[in-house]
């Protein structure tokens, strides 16, 4: 696995804008892989299915794949419900998986990028802040709003002026509620935090 970074809507090259459009994507940001290959499979569940994007950023074409509705069927010739296929990710070249279906406003996509691709030349996310501010921040992406999550912060402390700062600080947004949810920015900042410390929510 590749490190992983979320670009902006801004920073999108051209091709990838419009791939992305194509299917509906309305997201300010997208996650993006970086790593030498990626695997064909790309499979849905109920009410989805899987899709596999190929797009070439120099021509801007690109080749489309939907797997089957419900998940992966071994029964069809569909790139996504085959066997996985190791595909290679040499420069100018993207691939983009997820899944899209009726019940989602807009699908859940994923781009994979070789290490000498233009998104992989992007500037890597600054990185600003102490344990508790990324403990809070992982706590608030990783689980939904709630009593779940409340109780999650309150184990944490200085988890309220954490939290402030990372408002100030643009890793989160707070609506009028008072409700929090993450920025671009702190999508990025969870990222580079260490592993046992995003998954052990």
């Amino acid at each position: 696995m590749g490190n992983s970074i979320h670009v902006e809507r801004e920073q999108w090259p051209p091709a990838l804008r419009q791939a992305l459009e194509s299917e509906g994507y309305k997201r300010a940001d997208i996650a993006v892989r970086i790593q030498d290959s990626v695997d064909s499979r790309s499979s849905g569940g109920q009410g989805s299915r899987g899709i596999l994007i190929v797009l070439n950023l120099e021509t801007g074409r690109f080749k489309r794949e939907y797997g089957s509705w419900g998940g992966a069927n071994p029964f069809e010739s569909r790139i996504p419900d085959r066997e996985p296929q190791d595909i290679p990710l040499p420069p100018g070249i993207l691939v983009i998986k997820g899944c899209t279906g009726t019940h989602r406003k807009s699908p859940f996509l994923t781009v994979y990028s070789g290490a000498g691709s233009v998104l992989a030349a992007l500037p890597a996310p600054e990185q600003e802040l102490t344990e508790t501010h990324l403990r809070a921040l992982c706590t608030i992406i990783g689980l939904k709003g709630g009593e779940y999550r409340r109780n999650a912060l309150a184990k944490i402390p200085g988890a309220t002026a954490a939290i402030d700062d990372l408002v100030s600080g643009d890793y989160l947004k707070r609506n009028k509620r008072g409700s929090v949810q993450a920025t671009t920015k702190g999508r990025n900042a969870r990222e580079s935090a260490p592993s046992d410390m995003r998954y052990a929510i």
